[in-house]
C-alpha cells in the first residue's frame, strides 16, 4: 500500500476518534457538571439547618421529559395460570371483586394495571443472603406473564422484626426508576408469601426540558428544622401524576425522590422543585 495514502487514512481515523471522545466528554460535562465543591457546600448548608445528608447527592444536570405509557396491558389469563399453577383456570373463573382462589393460593386484580397474589403455604426457598440469586428467585415466580423483567432490579431488601422480609423491585427506563411499575413482596420464609405488582407499559419521552439539579431542590425545600432530619437516599425517576386538575389524564412525570431515615418519602418535580 502507498505509504502516503495509508498515512492519510490513519490521520482520518485519529480525527474521528478524537471527535467521538470530544462528544462523549462534552455530553458527560453537560449532564454531570455539578462540582464537588457545590455538593460539599450544599451538605454543609443543610447541616446548619439540622438536615443531615447520609447519601450521595446526584450530580445529574441535563434534560428529560415526561414518560408516556399504555395502561390495561396485563395478560390476566397468563397471570392466573402461572401464579395459581392451574392451566384450566382463566378470567372466566374470577369471582366477586376480581378474586380467584386455588387451594392455598389466591389472586386479586385491584385494577386493570395491578394485582395481589398470596400463597399461605409457601414451598419455595429464597436466598436472602445473595441479592442476585434472590432476584432470580423472584423473577422466576412472575416469569412468562408479560412483564419486561430484564428491566427490573431489586431496590430494597429489609428484614423485619417478625423475621419476615420486605422486598421491592422497580422497573428502570433509561437508568431512571419508574416508581409506579413495581413488584413488592412480603415473605415469611417457609410459611407464606404476599406479592403486589403494578405495571403499565412505558413508551417514550416527550417534551424534554432542563431540570433543577438535586442540590438546588434540597436547598429550596428543606428549611431549618427543630428536630434533626436525616436523608438516606436521593434518586431520580418517573412517578404517576394527574396532568391537569379535574381530569383523569395521567402521565409519568420526572421527579426527585428523597427518602428519610424514618422511612418516609418525598417527591419533587424536577422542572420546578415543587413537592407533589
Amino acid at each position: 500500500m502507498d505509504w502516503s495514502k495509508a498515512k492519510n487514512i490513519l490521520i482520518l481515523i485519529f480525527i474521528l476518534l478524537n471527535g467521538v471522545l470530544f462528544f462523549t466528554l462534552n455530553r458527560f460535562y453537560v449532564e454531570y457538571n455539578i462540582s464537588k465543591e457545590i455538593i460539599d457546600n450544599t451538605v454543609l448548608a443543610l447541616k446548619n439547618r439540622n438536615i443531615i445528608v447520609k447519601c450521595d447527592i446526584p450530580r445529574y444536570n441535563s434534560q428529560t421529559g415526561t414518560l408516556s405509557f399504555n395502561s390495561n396491558v396485563l395478560y390476566k389469563d397468563k397471570i392466573i395460570k402461572k401464579l395459581l399453577g392451574d392451566s384450566n383456570l382463566s378470567q372466566n373463573n374470577l369471582e366477586k371483586e376480581d378474586e380467584i382462589k386455588a387451594g392455598y393460593k389466591s389472586l386479586t386484580f385491584l385494577t386493570n394495571d395491578s394485582f395481589i397474589f398470596e400463597d399461605t403455604k409457601l414451598e419455595l426457598n429464597f436466598n436472602f443472603a445473595d441479592t442476585n440469586k434472590l432476584e432470580k428467585n423472584i423473577k422466576n415466580i412472575v416469569s412468562e406473564i408479560g412483564l419486561p423483567l430484564t428491566k427490573y432490579f431489586i431496590y430494597e431488601v429489609k428484614k423485619n422484626n417478625d423475621n419476615s422480609f420486605s422486598i421491592i423491585l422497580f422497573e428502570k427506563y433509561n437508568e431512571f426508576i419508574v416508581y409506579d411499575n413495581y413488584i413488592k413482596l412480603l415473605i415469611f420464609p417457609e410459611k407464606s408469601l404476599k406479592l403486589e405488582c403494578k405495571y403499565r407499559k412505558t413508551e417514550q419521552l416527550n417534551f424534554k426540558k432542563k431540570i433543577i439539579p438535586a442540590h438546588q431542590m434540597l436547598i429550596s425545600n428543606f428549611s431549618t428544622s427543630k428536630e434533626q432530619i436525616t436523608i438516606i437516599s436521593i434518586d431520580i425517576g418517573f412517578k404517576e401524576y394527574t396532568m391537569e386538575v379535574g381530569t383523569k389524564e395521567l402521565d409519568y412525570i420526572p421527579v426527585w425522590r428523597v427518602k428519610l431515615l424514618d422511612g418516609s418519602e418525598n417527591f419533587f418535580k424536577v422542572y420546578t422543585g415543587e413537592v407533589i
